[in-house]
């Protein structure tokens, strides 16, 4: 829709109306967009009025679509564009667990993009308080796709916390970069080696370790922070960017030293080691945190 006071595009999302005479489900449709609103993240969709006499919610128009939508065909994102979505989710996530909430239904439907690309979480409607009895639901809300092991089968003495959706991140990051993920009965068995060998090498080199800690079946072993795997994809992001820029050179002086033929030994010699150092940088293991 057009917002013809403020001369933009918004989104209308509507209760729907078999809903509307149940006082419950209406009031939990405006504590969604009111809990969105309050966060005022940039990494969230952004929240711009109510209309309860309407039943509907005016908000942000994303015009880049969702997550779904990129990876429908099942072909995979880049690996330096799945590292940029998965850093903006944790960052995002590590400021809403901050506010003591958890999502508890991260999925590439509810990761959207704006016009420049950023991408931003959606769909507050199963987020919870930390601190909320209904954790201990045996009939957790989410999607079982992206769900994490203790919400399917509780833990004894283990009240689920913020690390269900680390696992859901761990999930995604996969997905962005495989462009698929195993079918249902394999991915019950949670093995992160199987959803690890799915990656392309560079990519397993990378991100082998931070996604065992975020796939980790036992929710003590993966961190305690969004922010802490946020920081390991900069930093592999970073490194990316690093080889990159190292290609681009080594290209640009190839370039150079065969325009007037085949370069002399020496410059052949040089650019022979060079692109060695290049192949065993980017072969070698990559270090990553021991603990969180």
């Amino acid at each position: 829709a057009r917002d013809a006071r403020l001369h933009r595009d918004v989104a209308i999302k509507f209760l729907h109306p078999h809903l509307t005479q149940d006082s419950r489900r209406v009031d939990a449709f405006f504590d969604e967009a009111r809990l969105v609103a309050r966060l005022a993240l940039p990494g969230v969709v952004r929240i711009y009025d109510l209309a309860p006499d309407d039943r509907v919610i005016i908000m942000e128009y994303l015009t880049r679509g969702t997550l779904r939508d990129r990876l429908a065909s099942g072909r995979p994102l880049s690996l330096q564009a799945a590292l940029r979505v998965a850093h903006a989710l944790l960052t995002t996530l590590g400021r809403i667990h901050d506010a003591g909430l958890i999502h508890r239904d991260l999925k590439p439907e509810n990761i959207l993009f704006r016009s420049d690309n950023s991408a931003v979480l959606g769909d507050f409607g199963t987020a919870i308080l930390e601190d909320d009895d209904r954790l201990l639901e045996t009939r957790p809300a989410g999607t079982v796709a992206y769900m994490a092991p203790e919400l399917k089968r509780p833990l004894p003495d283990h009240t689920p916390d913020r690390r269900v959706d680390l696992y859901s991140v761990g999930l995604v990051l996969v997905e962005m970069i495989a462009g698929v993920l195993p079918p249902a009965p394999a991915m019950a068995v949670h093995d992160p080696d199987l959803l690890i060998s799915l990656l392309p090498s560079r990519a397993r080199q990378l991100l082998d370790r931070p996604l065992r800690h975020l796939l980790a079946e036992d929710p003590a072993q993966r961190p305690s922070s969004a922010l802490l795997i946020a920081d390991d994809l900069a930093r592999a992001r970073q490194l990316l960017d690093q080889e990159a820029e190292d290609r681009r050179l080594l290209d640009d002086f190839q370039r150079l030293a065969h325009l007037d033929g085949d370069p002399d030994p020496a410059t052949a010699a040089y650019l022979e080691m060079v692109t060695r150092e290049l192949t065993r940088v980017e072969d070698a293991p990559q270090p990553g945190p021991e603990q969180f």
